[in-house]
């Protein structure tokens, strides 16, 4: 009986540590580096669905032997950019990226099936990605494409190699209408073009042109603007005989950036659309434009990326915030979200009173990283709380919405930033990170203050 039990708790202590062998970090990423994987779909409450057709092909590689992800697609030419990370067990992350989420792996799936499934360890919808096994990894090394080894000071925001040359290849058809004529209509209202421009920025793609007119020499506008929201691409009627046409841009919301003739203000007039022109070189040349301008803006949707998207999901478009400050009674509505570069960009309607006037509109506030001196959350004196930005130094330039357009208005010392201000995970992850992404921009090291 003895030797019953005994042989028993040995097959026992046996099978654990071998299950605990199994399910360890080492094996995880044994599994993880001898093939690479490829995304199939989307799987949520057992219910697959398709991934977007941009993403079909995509695959993710861990490289033996070395710290490094990246993602890839067979056949593209598009710049690999390889990423510090980490495996660990039942996880993955991209290592000392603060925004980016850890990748939390359904250990079972991997194991037992051989599928790679994970989520996002924010998703509240847990919805998972699939990979397959497609490939064994064997002495592989570096990709034979070109590649970019990403540094742990990595920019706030990239713009891909393949978007500039996409832009610039653009920017070529533009400019065949330097040099012609412009008939504006049939009275034969016109201008010399002179010089045409279309070039990437930090915040998307500058358009900008010089012309002559019967009476003046050398006028100048510019146009800077973000391509994901371009949202219709219409044709213009102009005088038949020119060689020039027009095609009318209309964005989802005003984030253009119009400076007038000359370029001599600094300051920008924020507009929803915009025109640019194009040579009639065939019968098909307004078609290949509005071609090209769409896959432009598909690629930027999906090829931008900005340390600070991590904050979006957590904005609530249409949410509402009161907040009492300097004897003034606000309330504010957020109805559009932007990052680009190093800066937040808040539009928002907003009714305040106090004893002696009152003031209603709509405005644009944006925010620079580095400008921000303070964060708050105001526990009595607003509702929701929500997170308070203050730049109590050089303010936040604010524009005024009037008649279709911003214009510039003054500046603000404190703005909500229109996420839940509760002190739970996501509001954690919400201070945690903000804070490092404005050290990093040179700005100061805060702390949240919460005053009651």
């Amino acid at each position: 009986m003895f030797q019953k039990a005994f042989a028993l708790l040995i097959s026992i202590s046996l099978t654990i540590a071998s299950f605990a062998q199994k399910s360890s970090a080492a094996n995880t990423k044994k599994i993880l580096q001898t093939h690479e994987w490829e995304l199939k779909y989307y799987l949520k409450n057992d219910i697959r669905s398709e991934i977007p057709e941009a993403l079909k092909g995509l695959r993710l590689v861990f490289m033996p032997t070395k710290d490094l992800i990246y993602e890839y697609t067979p056949g593209s030419k598009e710049t690999i950019y390889i990423k510090k990370g980490v495996i660990e067990k039942e996880h993955f992350k991209y290592e000392d990226r603060i925004e980016e989420p850890e990748m939390i792996i359904d250990i079972d799936k991997l194991e037992e099936e051989g599928l790679l499934v994970f989520t996002d360890e924010f998703d509240e919808d847990n919805k998972y990605s699939v990979y397959e096994k497609v490939g064994k990894i064997k002495d592989k090394g570096y990709p034979s494409q070109k590649y970019e080894v990403e540094k742990l000071e990595v920019p706030m925001q990239r713009i891909p190699p393949e978007l500039e040359n996409m832009v610039n290849s653009l920017g070529a058809e533009l400019k065949k209408s330097a040099g012609n004529l412009f008939f504006y209509d049939k009275n034969k209202t016109r201008f010399l073009i002179k010089e045409i421009n279309f070039e990437t920025t930090e915040y998307g793609i500058k358009y900008s042109m010089v012309y002559d007119t019967k009476d003046e020499k050398n006028k100048s506008y510019s146009y800077e603007f973000m391509p994901e929201h371009i949202n219709e691409i219409t044709e213009i009627k102009v005088d038949p005989e020119s060689r020039v046409g027009t095609l009318r841009i209309t964005l989802s919301n005003e984030n253009c950036l119009y400076r007038t003739p000359n370029n001599n203000n600094i300051t920008p007039t924020i507009v929803k659309a915009f025109n640019i022109d194009y040579f009639k070189e065939s019968a098909n040349s307004v078609e290949n434009i509005r071609e090209k301008l769409k896959d432009l803006s598909n690629a930027y949707l999906f090829g931008r990326t900005n340390r600070l998207d991590f904050l979006t999901p957590y904005l609530d478009i249409g949410r509402k915030i009161w907040l009492s400050q300097d004897g003034n009674s606000s309330n504010y509505q957020l109805s559009a979200v932007d990052v680009v570069g190093n800066k937040i960009y808040l539009h928002y309607n907003f009714d305040m009173v106090n004893l002696s006037s009152n003031k209603k509109g709509s405005y644009l506030t944006i925010i620079p990283l580095k400008d921000i001196t303070g964060i708050t959350v105001e526990r009595t004196k607003s509702k929701p709380n929500t997170l308070l930005l203050h730049s109590k130094k050089k303010g936040f330039e604010t524009y005024t919405y009037s008649n279709g357009k911003y214009i510039t208005s003054t500046k603000v010392y404190v703005v909500p930033l229109f996420n839940y201000g509760d002190k739970g995970w996501d509001q954690q992850r919400i201070e945690r990170t903000l804070k490092q992404l404005i050290a990093d921009d040179g700005g100061d090291n805060l702390k949240v203050i919460y005053n009651n």
